[in-house]
Parts: structure tokens; sequence; C-alpha cells
């Protein structure tokens, strides 16, 4: 049988600076450089081969919620720098994964082209903010980043509710709370409940 490990795999990501690696019946997998698309590996992948890759990087509970919802969202960790988010879900009956290189670095607003009114929108002290768009057009990163200019420069208390966590934030000026559901929490639902109780300044929800 082939032997190829999902960490093997993973660990081609920052190695080749792959954005996205992509696990499918049928076909190699497949990384994604720079925008194009190419196999990794000359083996096609059989039903057993990507439910065997997911199920490496599922725990019990994350294997009865696939099981439950046909698809899952988390993140998860190589060594000590690469993070990854991990999308599992079912296509024509079999499973098959879609992963996503988190880069570790959290980019300010210039690196991410964002216009100057965003900073106004995290220096306001009162307001709800929404960042809407496709998947994959930098929401997270665009919360992230925000966080990230606030934590550098006033004393606040900020909650975040996220499924899966991408960025992790280190307190500076700020106290930063990162609630991950399905691991610290069983529901959003709960995971609102107590936000609510700790008093925050700022509410951060992906």
């Amino acid at each position: 049988g082939w032997g190829m490990k999902i960490n093997g795999l993973l660990a081609q990501m920052p190695a080749e600076q792959a954005s996205d690696l992509l696990i499918s019946v049928g076909v190699p997998p497949y990384l994604r450089i720079n925008g194009m698309l190419r196999p990794c590996t000359s083996h096609v992948l059989t039903p057993h081969d990507t439910e065997h890759l997911a199920r490496e990087l599922l725990n019990a509970a994350q294997l009865e919620e696939l099981k439950k919802s046909r698809s899952l969202d988390f993140s998860t960790v190589l060594g000590n720098h690469a993070r990854f988010r991990v999308n599992v879900f079912h296509q024509m009956g079999t499973v098959a994964l879609a992963i996503r290189l988190i880069p570790s670095h959290i980019p300010s607003f210039e690196e991410l082209g964002l216009p100057p009114i965003v900073s106004e929108f995290a220096d306001s002290p009162h307001g709800l903010v929404l960042v809407t768009g496709p998947a994959g057009n930098g929401k997270s990163t665009t919360l992230a980043a925000m966080i990230d200019y606030i934590n550098t420069r006033r004393a606040a208390h900020i909650v975040c509710i996220e499924v899966p966590v991408d960025y992790f934030h280190t307190a500076d000026k700020s106290i930063i709370e990162q609630i991950y559901v399905l691991v610290d929490s069983r529901s959003f639902d709960e995971a609102l409940r107590s936000v609510f109780r700790q008093h925050p300044d700022i509410f951060m929800l992906v």
C-alpha cells in the first residue's frame, strides 16, 4: 500500500511555500503554489487513502462530529511553527480534505493593503464591525490584524470565539482570551453565554 503520512504532506507546504494542500479520491495530493496546482506525488489516492489521511488528524470527538455533520473545520500544528486550517468533507461518498497553511506572522493593515478606515474601526470604543466575503479572501486575517492593532496600542479585555483558531495572539497591552469552539467549549451557544460573564471590552466571533 501507499505509505505517505499526513505529516509528510503537511511538511511539504512550508518547504514549497504552498498555500493549500488538496486531498481527494482519484487524483494525487495537490499543492497550490503561487496560485498554480501541482501534484506532490504520482500516487492516485483511493477512498481508503483519503480516509486514512483524515483519521491521522482527527481525535475521537472530531471523528464523531464528522460522522454526524459530514464536514468539519479545525486547525492543527506541525512541530513548533506551521499551523494549518483543515476542512474535512465528503464528496461523492468519499472523504476529502482542503488544508490551508496559516502564516505565523500576523500581517499589518499596510501589508494587507487595507484602507485607513479599518484602523478607525479598531480605534472606536463602541460599535459592531462585520467582515464579510467569500472563503479564502482574508476575513480571519483581517480580524486578526485588527485584534493585533488593538493589542499593541491600548489596554482592552479581548475575547475571541473561533472555529478554528488560525492566529495565536500574545498579550501585549491588552488581555486576550481565545476560545476554540469544540475544544474549549461544547458549542458556539455555550461559548457566547460564557463570554458575556467575562465582561470583554472587545468581542470577536469567527
